[in-house]
């Protein structure tokens, strides 16, 4: 569920859609895809997650906060 490595991620992000994009042709089902996305305040989450969304054509994302953080990042 959680990720530190973005390439990791994306890998499996890609094979979850195409896992449920191929069985919603075999049960001839329109089926619509997404993830639900945390949001974390830093430049390197946004790259990862803007090139995330181009490679991962998810149909829809989820945004949420679940953590708060100081500025030390407690």
């Amino acid at each position: 569920m959680f990720f530190s490595d973005f390439e990791k991620a994306l890998e499996v992000y890609k094979r979850t859609i195409s896992e449920i994009k191929e069985a919603a042709e075999k049960m001839d089902l329109k089926v619509y895809a997404g993830f639900e996305v945390d949001y974390f305040q830093s430049e390197k989450w946004r790259e990862a997650f803007e090139k995330i969304k181009e490679e991962v054509k998810a149909d829809y994302y989820i945004g949420a906060t679940h953590f708060f953080m100081t500025k030390d990042e407690d």
